[in-house]
């Protein structure tokens, strides 16, 4: 991990601090949130720090692809967690992402190259 990932990690952190409130985050999304997330296909579920999200699941998950023209999501490299994770440019295929909160350690893939060394979302 570089020290651009490590800086995004530390701030997506405060970030997520700074938006709970003393009684922690809300459980669920408000009733108009939920009515429109449900209206788009969507459903609730919770984020990694616990927040309230609409989220969406893509039919063509986990299809092989060479990048985001072949998903409706992104075309994502995933971190098997042993070994360095391959460079930016690095020829690679990829899958596409089940649902649209997809946190993990992954790279994009486009034109069948990594575009950049690998993150991890939350």
């Amino acid at each position: 991990m570089g020290p651009a990932m490590y800086l995004r990690i530390v701030l997506l952190s405060v970030l997520a601090l700074g938006l709970t409130t003393c009684s922690g985050p809300r459980k669920h999304l408000k009733p108009a949130e939920a009515a429109s997330c449900r209206a788009n296909g969507g459903y609730e579920s919770s984020s990694a720090f616990g927040f309230p999200i609409c989220q969406h699941r893509y039919s063509d998950a986990g299809k092989t692809c060479d990048g985001k023209a072949d998903c409706l999501g992104r075309c994502l490299f995933e971190h098997s967690g042993s070994g360095p994770f391959p460079k930016a440019g690095d020829t690679a295929s990829g899958k596409c992402q089940p649902t649209s909160y997809y946190p993990g350690c992954y790279a994009e893939v486009e034109g069948g190259k990594l575009q950049d060394d690998g993150l991890c979302e939350d």
